[in-house]
């Protein structure tokens, strides 16, 4: 009887852990949602930024894009920051990330974009796009009142992942697969109708525990040593588009976690 009491109290101990984990995941996506949001405000107000969807001259756009995010790369929560401009018809003017790719219609598919336009107001949040979910902040950008177009402030998961390592457990993000991520083709790991994205970024030897699991019915499991807890995800239009999966091996000194 003292032995299963101290495994339930190890399990309950160990679920408090993950319930205190995944608010501060939540948090932190809000946090850069707000911060994506303020950056995108901020530079909306740039001649700059203003000049290059007025004359869109792609040059000195991409000049002005790399000299600006340079400068923000040295704060280490803007290390992998992307830009994009779109024209004031939801055309893509310029990536920070591609300067190949440009004039495709973004109305159809990028709605932060679209309801940026609409509202003529600000859009943030998560949102999936052609070739990546992304933390979003979409400001417009107006020059003597007429609306030029919209710049975007893109933020990747790295710094979820991160804050996973220092807590010490592992950290996984599905995105549904119905959604038409054109890079997921080939680059991403599916399960259960999931896209597991980032994988570069995550312990690939938990993923066969994965195929036994219900992590969609089911937030807090226990597999013999190994412990998963899921959390749903979701853009912002609210909808639920797929997981956070935390995973802890109950091998590690359980004095770690607390």
């Amino acid at each position: 009887m003292f032995f299963e009491y101290k495994m339930d109290k190890s399990d309950e101990k160990i679920k408090n852990f993950f319930d205190f984990n995944a608010e501060l995941l939540l948090n932190t996506i809000e946090e850069e949602r707000l911060n994506a949001l303020a950056l995108s405000l901020i530079l909306s107000q740039n001649d700059d930024i203003k000049s290059c969807l007025k004359y869109k001259n792609r040059q000195t756009c991409e000049k002005n894009l790399k000299f600006y995010i340079s400068i923000l790369q040295n704060v280490p929560l803007y290390k992998d920051i992307l830009i994009h401009l779109h024209s004031d018809d939801l055309k893509s003017i310029i990536r920070s990330w591609d300067d190949q790719k440009k004039g495709d219609d973004l109305r159809y598919f990028r709605h932060t974009i679209y309801e940026t336009k609409q509202n003529k107001t600000p859009t943030s949040g998560i949102e999936i796009g052609k070739c990546g979910v992304f933390v979003r902040g979409v400001s417009p950008v107006f020059t003597n009142n007429n609306f030029l177009g919209s710049i975007e402030v893109m933020l990747g998961f790295n710094h979820l992942y991160a804050l996973s390592k220092r807590q010490k457990y592992d950290l996984l993000i599905l995105i549904k697969d119905n959604y038409k991520i054109e890079c997921f083709k080939n680059s991403h790991i599916k399960i259960h109708g999931f896209n597991i994205i980032d994988k570069n970024d995550i312990n690939l030897n938990i993923l066969p525990f994965l195929d036994k699991i219900d992590f969609k019915n089911q937030n807090f499991i226990k597999l013999k040593n190994d412990y998963f807890y899921s959390k749903k995800l979701y853009d912002f239009k609210n909808n639920h588009i797929g997981y956070i999966i935390m995973h802890k091996n109950s091998k590690s000194k359980i004095n770690d976690i607390f």
